[in-house]
């Protein structure tokens, strides 16, 4: 049916078919990556920022812890103070 010439050129055919699909592929995954690199920078800059955030955060609340001890220790002295006073 088919001659050795004819099998050559269809074997050539089938493979500039799959270097094509081939190509076509890479093209596809190259920007499949390129999508994912710009999410994986966007989501490492959301990252540090959410990080600076909560050190930001972290150190208001020692702050603030610091202030309600010290404003804890003032009150509970007062009570004592006028406990002392309405002992005597």
């Amino acid at each position: 049916m088919f001659d050795q010439s004819s099998c050559a050129l269809l074997d050539r055919l089938g493979l500039e078919t799959r270097a094509v699909a081939n190509d076509s592929k890479s093209e596809l995954l190259a920007s499949a990556l390129l999508v994912l690199v710009d999410e994986e920078a966007a989501a490492s800059e959301r990252w540090l920022l959410a990080r600076k955030e909560l050190k930001a955060l972290q150190t208001l609340h020692a702050a603030e812890l610091l202030s309600w001890k010290y404003d804890e220790g003032r009150r509970e002295q007062a009570e004592l103070d006028e406990w002392a006073v309405l002992r005597r």
